[in-house]
C-alpha cells in the first residue's frame, strides 16, 4: 500500500504518481499495490478521470481530506 498525502495541485506530482503505479500495475499485473491519496483539492476532479483512464480505478483509493 502506498499512501500519499497533501493538497491535490499540479505542483504536488500527483499525476506523476498516478502514472507511475499504473505502469507498475500494468507490468505486475499480479503485485496487490494499492493507492491511497488523502487530501482534496482543486485537481481532485481531473485526478479521478486520470485514474479511470489509466484503467486503474480499482487500485486507487481517494480518501478525502481529514
Amino acid at each position: 500500500m502506498v499512501l500519499a498525502v497533501g493538497r491535490f495541485s499540479s505542483e504536488r506530482g500527483h499525476a506523476d504518481l498516478l502514472q507511475a503505479t499504473a505502469k507498475v500495475i500494468h507490468e505486475l499485473p499480479g503485485l496487490p499495490i494499492r493507492l491511497v491519496l488523502l487530501g482534496d483539492g482543486v485537481e481532485r476532479d481531473p485526478m479521478e478521470q486520470l485514474v479511470s483512464s489509466l484503467r486503474i480505478r480499482e487500485r486507487v483509493i481517494f480518501a478525502g481530506h481529514h
